[in-house]
């Protein structure tokens, strides 16, 4: 099952063994959302570790601002962040949700008298029912091309463009682009060219079920990015293409289909060469891309 990676922002004073608390408390809480998830038929593994954890003093905002704005930057496949807060109606509460907005996170806060407690005197199942509906709505939103937030980020591949356009890196960059949300990231091919994206498959897909779909090709790895989207790693080269050109559009049921994207400019060039003998070969209205 794939993996949502995940980091923590802790809105707290310093103490002796803070972060092995906090580890601490993880451990428990993650594997319980998870189960709940499933009660809810919903699909949730969190890795095993935090990608990033930082601290930041009470009530300061820049703080809280740099520590949203160093996620994004440094861990772009990073989606859920927990903000540990340091009293009830706290400022953080407010700034986990405008910083979690502006840089496409999903912010889940808890209080951090309840990582101490671990809840305790609260009904648990209630507990991750909520944290675990909370998600989902965000999730929905995040990825959402519609909600003005997401003009620009959310991955929307457009299958009716020309692959004819262009070849310049910067447009190829770009699908990349609206994956990672990171401009500094995206100078030069940075992925493999045995590496594409897929998107546009039910949100309840594992890394098995998008791998069962190239049963004829070797998956080498798959990971999810955001919602919805993942890089697929292939043995080589050629099977990337061949991938591209036998799964893109596939009908998945249910109104989704698949949606796959070259990440380099020598995948895309091969895709163009593979045009021109479908060209030749009389049968170009049957290539996969417009």
């Amino acid at each position: 099952m794939a993996t949502h990676k995940w980091g923590v922002v802790i809105s707290v004073t310093d103490r002796p063994n803070l972060f092995a608390d906090v580890r601490g408390f993880f451990d428990w809480l993650l594997p319980e959302l998870t189960r709940s998830a499933e009660d809810l038929q919903l699909i949730r593994q969190f890795a095993a570790k935090p990608s990033f954890m930082y601290r930041c003093e009470p009530e300061e905002r820049e703080e809280v601002e740099r520590a949203y704005e160093q996620a994004e930057k440094e861990h772009p496949d990073v989606i859920f962040v927990f903000h540990l807060l340091p009293y009830r109606n706290s400022k953080e509460f407010n700034w986990l949700k405008e910083f979690s907005k502006k840089h496409w996170q999903i912010g889940q806060g808890i209080l951090f008298d309840n990582v101490v407690k671990h809840f305790d005197g609260s009904p648990l199942a209630d507990v991750f029912a909520n944290m675990n509906q909370y998600m989902s709505r965000r999730m929905a939103e995040v990825s959402n091309s519609k909600r003005p937030e997401n003009k620009g980020r959310v991955l929307y591949v457009n299958s009716t463009k020309s692959l004819n356009n262009s070849l310049r890196p910067e447009d190829i960059a770009d699908s990349v682009r609206l994956v990672l949300h990171n401009q500094h990231l995206l100078e030069g091919d940075h992925h493999d060219v045995s590496t594409i994206i897929a998107s546009g498959y039910p949100p309840c897909y594992t890394s098995c079920n998008l791998a069962s779909l190239f049963d004829k090709l070797t998956v080498q790895s798959v990971q999810p990015i955001r919602p919805n989207a993942c890089f697929i790693r292939f043995q080589n080269e050629t099977q990337a293409v061949q991938a591209l050109l036998n799964r893109h559009g596939y009908d998945l049921g249910a109104g989704y289909y698949l949606d796959l994207q070259p990440t380099t400019g020598a995948l895309k060039k091969r895709m163009l060469d593979a045009k021109d003998i479908w060209t030749k070969l009389g049968v170009a209205d049957k290539f996969p891309y417009a």
